[in-house]
């Protein structure tokens, strides 16, 4: 599967064997033979997918219901990073353009593995997603690119109180658009609700999701945040501008 697709889902992999009348694996041997394979495999050059975050070891997950994935070797990595950590504000680069630099022996799944692993603008160097300038792994679909953030700031929040986000707001504020935005929110009772669904059901409480619109000014951004409900809480937001 690893060699076929890049990836190898185990519980598919466990049904397959389950349909094929030529291997014969007891079900009580089950769970031992595939943590034996997965261990053996996150020894080398794979790593757990978990939604797009990675973890090296099985812990307490089970192993008949794991993703695979592989990752390029250290000296591979740090030409990776020395390479992005060369281009210029505004460059873009794909998961090909990057394994291109490489012989056939490094994978484009392992390349891609690693750039995804390592995505974002918390660490150096600093790259996103170029569609939306997105830095969360789980919004990137293959064929996108990667950019090189061109300036700009981001402003990131997470709490339970909406006088609070405006307070550092203001500390925070700078110019320019919107370059990726989501601003989630919980509302108790009925608050939050779409009017056609008002009256439908009982509801305790809404959880509120907003993807602000690339290019937005920040003028808005602030308009938003100061009509923020009061009785918000379990508030995160992260936007990006340039």
């Amino acid at each position: 599967a690893l060699e076929d697709s890049g990836r190898a889902n185990t519980h598919r992999i466990l049904e397959d064997i389950r349909r094929d009348e030529t291997v014969y694996l007891p079900d009580g041997e089950t769970e031992r033979a595939f943590r034996e394979a997965v261990t053996d495999f996150l020894v080398g050059d794979y790593l757990i997918d978990i939604n797009r975050e990675y973890a090296d070891g099985l812990d307490d997950r089970d192993p008949t219901d794991v993703t695979l994935v592989p990752v390029v070797l250290d000296d591979i990595a740090e030409k990776i990073l020395d390479y992005i950590e060369g281009l210029d504000g505004g460059d873009e680069f794909t998961v090909g353009s990057v394994a291109d630099r490489f012989d056939a022996s490094v994978s484009e799944d392992a390349v891609q593995t690693f750039l995804l692993r390592n995505l974002g603008r918390e660490a150096e160097p600093e790259y996103v997603i170029a569609s939306d300038g997105s830095g969360d792994p789980t919004r990137w679909s293959p064929g996108y690119q990667f950019r090189i953030p061109s300036g700009g700031w981001r402003f990131v929040f997470n709490g339970d109180d909406a006088a609070e986000l405006r307070r550092k707001w203001r500390e925070e504020e700078d110019s320019g658009e919107v370059t990726y935005g989501e601003v989630r929110f919980q509302l108790t009772n009925r608050m939050g609700i779409p009017g056609p669904l008002q009256g439908t059901a009982k509801v305790e409480e809404t959880m509120t999701k907003l993807t602000l619109e690339s290019s937005e000014d920040f003028t808005k951004v602030r308009d938003l945040f100061e009509r923020m409900p009061d009785e918000a809480s379990n508030i995160s937001i992260e936007i990006n501008f340039e």
